[in-house]
């Protein structure tokens, strides 16, 4: 086998590679099977309701949610995330309303920042109950809270970032279908 026929054959070999990569990225590329690690997008809506519907729901909700929180807030923290919630639910209201990537994006990283924190307070909420070595029925209702809280921000984390990614890439969030 001559230099030229190797080179040739290893020519290919690469050639067939990269073509391989290459399909696969248009692969990851295409919105139908492109997912993102902690919130793989629907195609413009979540079971049989449109994204931007589930959006002003999960918006209603926080802020149903917040105004819950602010009344019953026990310590600062508690109020000023209360405060933010309530910020966080206006914000979402809004980018169902315009229908901007702008303000969607703002929403996504506004709830994504949200979860953290109701993380954060679901690890305080177990220190807290291992502290008072054992649960009592406070420390068990206040876990409780917690673990339901971080639970609904990790979907509405979900539903925002799906809005934003449907908003970027063009995708209806209004059809039925």
């Amino acid at each position: 086998m001559s230099y030229a026929e190797t080179l040739k054959t290893q020519s290919e070999s690469l050639l067939s590679s990269a073509q391989q990569g290459i399909d696969k990225a248009r692969e990851y590329a295409d919105y139908e099977k492109a997912s993102g690690f902690l919130f793989p997008h629907p195609l413009g809506k979540v079971g049989p309701l449109p994204l931007r519907r589930v959006v002003t729901i999960v918006s209603a909700v926080t802020l149903a949610f917040s105004v819950f929180q602010i009344f019953t807030a026990m310590s600062f923290p508690g109020l000023i995330v209360a405060v933010a919630r309530f910020g966080v639910g206006v914000v979402g209201l809004i980018a169902a309303y315009q229908k901007q990537e702008s303000t969607s994006k703002i929403f996504a990283y506004a709830q994504a920042l949200l979860l953290t924190i109701s993380a954060l307070l679901l690890v305080s909420a177990v220190f807290f109950a291992i502290i008072r070595i054992g649960f009592s029925v406070f420390s068990f209702v206040v876990l409780a809270i917690s673990i339901i809280t971080v639970g609904f921000d990790y979907f509405a984390a979900w539903v925002a970032s799906s809005y934003y990614e449907a908003l970027r890439r063009g995708v209806s969030v209004e059809s039925q279908a």
